[in-house]
């Protein structure tokens, strides 16, 4: 949690009472610590706080999974996707080991006679030039491979928290690590949440949400 204005770490304060439970403030110490007037000055009741972070991110939640496929859809376009890279890495291994039988051939015309020293090694070095581009290929692949495996999983997870949030309305630890990246309030107790997830729908960088009180 940060001050929109000065962009510092906010305090967290209890304020004690006689009749009642304690009350948590967060607040920004830049005036008192740095110096005066040096920030517009930042103060919000914890439970305010939650109450908010808490109504704007099952909001988003709910947006970023709608602008995804339902989960089952998901998983069967998944499966299709990994058949097609496996297919892909098939043909491109395969490819590879025929790289590798021809520079063995190539050294036996080399013994032979047939292929002339300087033949030998400029042919052998496109092969094994080849065999390099193939390698980076199925690599690629593969991390493709990964990604696909990553953001199901993440899908999934995001589907149950999204789940838990409208049955509890909780905001846990757990959850603001797991889904938010920056909280920032300003002097007008403006919340502005970036989250975690969203460029799993997006193709490109996102800005923090916003929400005014």
């Amino acid at each position: 949690m940060f001050c929109a204005d000065c962009g510092r770490s906010l305090h967290r304060q209890r304020a004690e009472r006689k009749k009642g439970p304690d009350v948590y403030w967060f607040h920004c110490l830049t005036n008192s610590r740095v110096a005066k007037d040096s920030c517009k000055g930042v103060m919000m009741q914890e439970t305010e706080f939650i109450a908010t972070v808490t109504a704007i991110l099952e909001k988003e939640l709910s947006v970023a999974l709608g602008m995804s496929l339902p989960l089952f859809q998901l998983e069967a376009k998944q499966k299709k996707d990994k058949d097609r890279l496996k297919t892909q890495m098939s043909a491109r291994r395969q490819e590879t080991e025929k790289k590798r039988r021809l520079i063995r051939g190539l050294y036996e015309n080399f013994v032979q006679g047939i292929l002339t020293n300087e033949e030998y090694f400029e042919l052998k070095a496109d092969y094994e030039e080849s065999i390099r581009t193939l390698s980076g290929e199925i690599e690629a692949l593969e991390k493709d491979m990964d990604a696909l495996d990553s953001r199901l999983v993440r899908c999934r997870a995001m589907e149950k928290d999204a789940k838990s949030l409208t049955q509890d309305h909780a905001l846990t630890a757990e959850l603001i690590d797991r889904l938010i990246e920056r909280i920032e309030i300003d002097h007008e107790r403006n919340i502005h949440v970036t989250f975690r997830f969203k460029s799993e729908f997006q193709g490109k960088a996102v800005e923090p949400c916003t929400k005014n009180m």
